[in-house]
């Protein structure tokens, strides 16, 4: 199946898009402002690097939006009611006189790593123990599992633990504690080794599974798993 081509349903000649913002069950529906195209679709660093900078420096609040699977309005607010609550679609809230701007960014599109022959790929193989029968690998954090589980596929490897979705964001999946279908194994953000997130000021920040621990007992890859976002934007 050419994933190539299903992970870009989305297409569109805009690098953003407006109007309506809802997840899979409907339960959370944002109207964006008339006009305003607050959905954000980077295709690199230097792209993403610039939407978070404007945005500090305009104190937009930022959200990073996988398949939109999640139950909770951690992206946005449902604001169907907006005209009798606080948080209306536009810029200033008529109640709290509050900037209640948004952007909302999708990874779909992302790509920042390197092949073997300097091309830009979306996953790479970094290292394979044929003894251990293990491998690690690096994704993009906007690439599906579906679609990532056919590259696995095709380099003769298997996921450890995967969903019974087979839809959602690489990035997603470990963003938001998904469990996974494995009793051998943890949920899906254990078998990640390392992230690598770009803060509000465009700088980079890499966690990595053998950092040393905290002088307060904690591993930085305790914090990197099910960040739920609150760390940066997940590029890795």
């Amino acid at each position: 199946m050419p994933f190539n081509i299903v992970r870009r349903y989305k297409i569109n000649k805009h690098q953003a898009t407006g109007g309506t913002w809802k997840n899979w069950s409907e339960n959370v529906w944002y109207d964006g402002p008339p006009g305003q195209r607050y959905i954000k679709y980077p295709r690199n660093q230097d792209d993403l690097r610039m939407l978070l900078v404007d945005a500090h420096q305009n104190e937009i609040k930022v959200r990073a939006s996988g398949q939109r699977h999640s139950q909770p309005p951690q992206i946005l607010p449902d604001n169907r009611k907006a005209l009798t609550t606080c948080c209306f679609p536009f810029p200033s809230c008529l109640r709290c006189n509050t900037n209640h701007e948004r952007i909302v960014i999708d990874m779909s599109f992302y790509e920042d790593i390197k092949g073997d022959n300097d091309e830009i790929v979306r996953m790479k193989m970094v290292s394979r123990n044929e003894e251990k029968r293990e491998a690690i690998v690096v994704v993009n954090a906007g690439t599906r599992e579906d679609e990532f589980t056919y590259w696995v596929t095709q380099n003769n490897l298997a996921l450890k633990t995967v969903t019974a979705g087979g839809i959602f964001s690489i990035a997603g999946m470990t963003s938001n504690d998904v469990h996974g279908g494995s009793i051998a194994y943890g949920i899906f953000a254990d078998t990640c080794e390392g992230f690598r997130i770009m803060k509000w000021d465009g700088s980079i920040m890499e966690v990595h599974e053998d950092d040393p621990v905290r002088p307060d007992g904690f591993r930085p890859i305790q914090f990197a798993r099910v960040n739920l976002g609150l760390l940066g934007v997940v590029t890795q």
